[in-house]
């Protein structure tokens, strides 16, 4: 079968779902290590970070395991640089406040008033949130 034919992308496709399907502990595996190539890195490297993270988000120290969240490899956009290892949550919360148009301070004082503004205060926040 020719690859640049419809058919054949149509049967791949097909394929490689009903592989997923019958392979899901390879299949998370092998989109990891595709995920961690495209930025350069390895799997060996992401186990030695979390190793190092003694398996907590760098950010907001969930339990991977515990609280059943996909640690992610965080890195820079622009630089490519990897910096650590975040659960999927904050990195995407993370990824909003780079994308941001004003200075990211500015936003995080301007969202503390917000808070504030409807007494929901950075304290009231922080006293929710269980302690680690």
């Amino acid at each position: 079968m020719n690859w640049k034919t419809e058919k054949y992308r149509k049967w791949h496709r097909a394929y490689a779902k009903r592989w997923r399907k019958r392979n899901p502990k390879s299949s998370k595996l092998a989109d990891r290590k595709s995920d961690l190539k495209r930025m350069g890195a390895t799997i060996e490297l992401f186990n030695s970070i979390l190793e190092k993270q003694k398996g907590l988000c760098a950010i907001c120290s969930c339990d991977f395991v515990k609280d059943n969240k996909k640690p992610v490899l965080d890195h820079d956009h622009k630089t490519g640089k990897i910096r650590e290892i975040l659960c999927q949550n904050c990195n995407m919360q993370l990824g909003h406040i780079e994308r941001l148009k004003i200075k990211k301070f500015l936003f995080m004082e301007q969202a503390i008033n917000y808070l504030n503004k409807h007494n929901l205060g950075l304290k009231d926040v922080l006293d929710k949130e269980p302690k680690r």
